[in-house]
């Protein structure tokens, strides 16, 4: 079965991550799936276990880490998904991005799924299928 849910993950077309929430509060990468890595060109080794603010300057901006941060507090407190719009690489990449929060069965968050959807590839992707 774990197999299973390991070749969905790493097969889907859209990237993800995950944060968990550490010891100390703060929200580590636990995993990225391949998608990510590829399209950020970046292995999830040399980011396990950091925080938003320990990824800066190297794979965010503080100002992105800073958004993030915000965005995860607003799906704690909501304990819904959140989704936004972010621009990248001076408007060549846009994604929306969603966090999703998991939950365990007594209603704890204790992961948050990010998922990175690149709106310029979906619409030439529409753009192919429909002419």
């Amino acid at each position: 079965m774990y197999q299973f849910l390991d070749d969905v993950y790493n097969g889907l077309p859209i990237s993800l991550f995950v944060l968990e929430r550490n010891e100390n509060g703060d929200y580590v990468l636990i995993s990225t799936n391949k998608t990510h890595d590829q399209e950020m060109g970046y292995k999830f080794e040399v980011m396990k276990g950091k925080t938003l603010f320990e990824l800066v300057p190297d794979f965010f901006t503080q100002e992105e880490a800073e958004v993030l941060k915000e965005k995860i507090m607003l799906c704690l407190k909501e304990r819904k998904d959140i989704s936004y719009r972010k621009q990248i690489n001076n408007n060549e990449i846009c994604q929306i991005k969603t966090l999703s929060p998991v939950f365990k069965d007594n209603g704890e968050i204790i992961r948050i799924i990010v998922s990175n959807m690149d709106i310029l590839k979906l619409n030439d992707l529409n753009h192919t299928i429909h002419g």
